[in-house]
């Protein structure tokens, strides 16, 4: 019946206690050297729920820019860096962050994917979907430099299971 209702409900997601997410050593130096997923990611940061950018330029113009300072004014933000995120399974995320205000806002997405997983509206980290908190959480300290993500759960990615492997894991 196990087996049955694993192969009806689709992939099954594993989580596993992390020893803590960290900051991963890789920059994107210039905005001209984003990839076209990049792209998608930054676009779709910039266009989530309660952002008002005032661009002075197309998109695609935008990512002609020298620098990430040139960039920010060129989307209509006060700043914008990009930083690679690792959680303690070894998954990569790439955090958006620029200022419209007093605050930071952004976005994180895993690698691999334009879709985010955590916006931040105004300095404050949520989950999208059914993005656990513990990943969120565990990503901002590691974002905002903190040695205190220890022992939070992290999603690694999707297990599919047919029913062969579902048998052998019941086992």
């Amino acid at each position: 019946q196990l087996v049955l209702a694993a192969i009806l409900f689709g992939p099954l997601f594993v989580f596993t206690v992390a020893k803590e997410c960290s900051k991963a050593d890789e920059h994107i130096s210039s905005p001209s050297q984003v990839s076209s997923l990049q792209r998608q990611q930054i676009f779709k940061s910039l266009s989530l729920p309660g952002r008002f950018p005032s661009p002075t330029t197309s998109f695609e113009k935008a990512f002609e820019a020298r620098t990430w300072q040139e960039f920010a004014r060129r989307v209509g933000t006060q700043d914008f860096s990009v930083d690679f995120l690792l959680d303690g399974a070894g998954n990569k995320y790439l955090h958006f962050d620029y200022g419209l205000g007093d605050n930071d806002f952004g976005s994180v997405h895993p690698d691999g994917s334009a879709e985010p997983l955590i916006a931040v509206d105004d300095g404050d980290w949520r989950a999208i979907g059914a993005t656990p908190t513990s990943l969120v959480s565990c990503l901002e300290e590691a974002a905002e430099g903190s040695a205190n993500a220890v022992g939070q759960q992290v999603a690694k990615p999707p297990l599919v299971l047919g029913a062969p492997e579902v048998a052998a894991h019941l086992q």
